[in-house]
């Protein structure tokens, strides 16, 4: 075989080794379909009478991208093991041609040596095309006149040199939010006139931020419009929330904790909201209730029964105490038995809402008194004009 691909005995033999990308065989080897050096999901390679065959650049030895995004109309994969600071785009159009062709305008593109030794493990597609490497921040100018070519490509350095985690980013109100390389801090990436900037959102809350292992936006609902990133927390189970009013520049966070579980993952889908939570070592899907807000529950489920049935049976929540809505009123503080029965307190309703009852409770900081003159914390003085912030 060869790395790994069974073939044929004297199918083709190897004439010798040029380097670890190429190889030579045997002019007259028979033709076959096995694949050479993996890659059978990009491109199947096929023995001919041609002298040389070149590796695919994704393969099982060498690595399969990191990160994908489409801008321009082309398909962008790299950061794989072999190539960790190399971007590949594929032609116009086409999003399986990624061979380098002879330069033509349409054709794919390469990008080698970004993020200065360290590895890409995000893009984000937006009017440039970011590249977020674990030493650095990267992008490729957009334009509002011409398409990039393999000629004009070029990626130039954001001059943030923050460097990110593997934490997915998200794009988040003209920004990208990412979690920076030692994990300590969610950061927002952004244009800022003719250079980029990266601020730290999570400066005020630094205990917030705990081994974060997933992230998302949600861009608000009918009956929530408020616009939140949301990021997931694996070393508490806790999920950290940003608001950001970035015209106001202000910004607001909040942690959101489950009783009796832990988040796992968070996905906005449009204005609905979803999490993974692992309550008592099942895995359950969640849907935050963000366009009827019937009783505000989580972890919900809906029954649909014979309105002379006075019970419907849940599948998952036993012995607890719960929140309900029946007929779109609300019910609350009610038991469910050993045996998973809600008794409806109105008989006749056949639309009952039965989930996890989810209390609030508020943590605030100290007050943080400040002046034009720098912070007043410990100082006598006559305060004539002063603001108040809350964290």
């Amino acid at each position: 075989d060869i790395d790994g691909v069974a073939t044929s005995p004297g199918t083709y033999s190897v004439d010798r080794v040029v380097d670890d990308n190429h190889i030579e065989i045997i002019g007259n080897a028979t033709p076959t379909a096995d694949a050479l050096l993996g890659g059978s999901d990009i491109e199947i390679m096929r023995l001919s009478s041609a002298s040389g065959i070149t590796a695919p650049v994704f393969s099982d030895r060498y690595g399969w991208p990191q990160f994908a995004a489409v801008w321009q109309s082309r398909l962008f994969l790299g950061g794989s093991e072999s190539l960790p600071d190399a971007a590949f785009g594929s032609a116009i159009n086409n999003f399986t041609d990624f061979k380098p062709g002879t330069g033509q305008d349409d054709e794919a593109l390469t990008l080698y040596g970004m993020g200065g030794g360290g590895r890409i493990l995000h893009a984000n597609p937006g009017y440039d095309l970011m590249f977020f490497t674990s030493k650095g921040e990267h992008y490729i100018p957009g334009s509002n006149d011409v398409a990039i070519t393999p000629e004009t490509v070029r990626a130039a350095s954001a001059n943030t040199n923050i460097g990110s985690s593997y934490t997915p980013i998200v794009a988040f109100d003209g920004a990208v939010f990412h979690v920076d390389a030692p994990g300590a801090h969610i950061r927002a990436t952004m244009p800022n006139q003719s250079e980029y900037s990266s601020k730290i959102m999570t400066i005020g809350a630094p205990d917030w931020v705990n081994q974060p292992v997933d992230s998302a936006a949600f861009m608000g609902g009918t009956s929530e419009a408020t616009p939140y990133a949301l990021i997931v927390n694996d070393g508490d189970g806790s999920m950290l929330v940003i608001h950001s009013a970035k015209e106001d520049d202000a910004y607001g966070a909040m942690r959101w904790t489950l009783g009796g579980g832990s988040f796992v993952s968070v996905a906005g889908v449009f204005n609905r909201l979803f999490a993974v939570a692992n309550i008592g070592g099942t895995y359950v899907l969640a849907e935050f209730d963000t366009r009827d807000q019937g009783g505000g529950m989580d972890l919900a489920e809906r029954f649909a029964s014979d309105a002379g049935n006075p019970t419907v049976t849940h599948s998952f929540l036993v012995s607890q105490t719960v929140q309900a809505t029946e007929d779109g009123v609300a019910v609350t503080d009610q038991s469910i038995t050993a045996g998973g029965v809600y008794t409806k307190q109105t008989a006749a309703a056949d639309d009952v809402v039965v989930g996890v009852s989810m209390p609030w409770s508020f943590s605030v900081s100290p007050p943080i008194a400040a002046s034009g003159q720098g912070s007043n914390a410990g100082k006598m003085a006559n305060l004539v004009d002063t603001e108040i912030l809350f964290r």
